[in-house]
């Protein structure tokens, strides 16, 4: 109730300028009402969350306020060992994660054009959350190597997968209403129509995804920027993908055999998927990427390596020692058959 206070009571999404002073006042009430800074800390972001949640969900300043105070509770989770505060803790970010991901599991649903300002704030808040849940709560992240577990990425590809079957099966669905209806029409829509809607579709699903959320999603899952890399999953997916752009050209073939242009103007619609040349310009990169990668290892292993000359012994006549005037005194052959010399008076002769 007392951080309640904070908000202006003539508009309820704003925080008054008298914010600090009163911060000062309560902190006076913490010895009384048992509190120190970290339940502070947890207490004023979820009022900040809470306050976003009941008023609409329209004022992203909010957000952006609670998402910093997260940070200030990420650090207290990280020292604290209180079993009080972890379950105080513990309650209140379940509820947030749960508000959070409710809209990302289908964020297509979600966010539309009009709600996308606040998308970026709400996927913080939810990996925030998430990350402090499993890393500084969870006795069983504890007990295992951290490097063996990226909560923030493996969130994000949740999210990704969940929304992305969501809105798929829906488009999957509408077509299959549309072919069911169709059967009890006279003029009903031919198969061909129907499937031809449905890669529209999943075409537009695929651009809304690229367009609109992946810009916001590979900040915290670089894969959300699209198939850049040459994987065995881009490649299963990109020959899928040819798979399927064959298969609509044969249906179109089939489907009007008995049309004067043999379905070439129906093929000129739909739009080439062209896997084949991302698959070769995606090995390109991969080519390149290895040659500059190993380019730069041997040079940084030059850089690094130290050479300590040999001395030279008693006659065995070494490039370094082999010189008149500043030049060569004997031939290439030579020089291997003095270095032959050394290895073998060092080593022992061949047999």
């Amino acid at each position: 109730m007392l951080l309640e206070a904070c908000f202006d009571t003539n508009d309820e999404i704003s925080i008054i300028d008298e914010v600090d002073e009163l911060m000062e006042l309560i902190k006076k009430t913490w010895g009384i009402l048992g509190l120190n800074q970290m339940l502070h800390n947890i207490c004023f972001t979820w009022v900040l969350f809470n306050r976003y949640v009941v008023t609409g969900q329209v004022e992203n300043d909010l957000l952006y306020a609670a998402d910093n105070q997260l940070a200030e509770v990420a650090k207290g989770a990280k020292v604290t060992k209180d079993p009080v505060y972890s379950k105080i803790l513990s309650s209140t970010l379940t509820a947030m994660l749960g508000w959070a991901e409710k809209r990302f599991l289908a964020y297509h649903e979600t966010f539309d054009s009009g709600k996308i300002d606040s998308m970026q704030s709400i996927v913080s808040i939810g990996v925030s959350v998430a990350k402090i849940l499993v890393e500084d709560i969870s006795n069983e992240y504890r007990r295992r190597r951290k490097n063996e577990t990226d909560v923030v990425r493996s969130r994000i590809d949740t999210y990704i997968r969940s929304s992305l079957r969501t809105a798929f099966a829906q488009r999957m669905e509408k077509a299959d209403s549309s072919r069911r209806s169709s059967r009890n029409q006279l003029n009903s829509l031919p198969a061909l129509a129907i499937l031809a809607n449905l890669a529209k579709d999943v075409g537009d699903l695929a651009m809304k995804e690229n367009d609109i959320f992946s810009p916001i999603l590979k900040r915290w899952h670089p894969f959300a920027a699209g198939i850049t890399e040459l994987t065995p999953d881009a490649v299963q997916i990109l020959r899928a993908a040819d798979k399927l752009e064959k298969d609509r050209v044969n249906i179109a073939v089939e489907d009007s055999v008995d049309s004067d242009d043999g379905a070439k103007a129906i093929i000129r619609e739909m739009p080439p998927y062209e896997a084949e040349g991302a698959i070769a310009n995606m090995i390109k990169v991969w080519t390149k990427t290895r040659i500059e990668r190993l380019k730069e290892l041997v040079e940084r292993t030059l850089q690094q390596d130290t050479h300590q000359p040999i001395q030279a012994e008693e006659g065995v006549f070494l490039p370094g020692n082999c010189r008149k005037n500043n030049k060569p005194c004997c031939q290439p052959s030579e020089r291997i058959t003095d270095f032959q010399a050394l290895s073998w008076k060092n080593n022992g002769s061949p047999t």
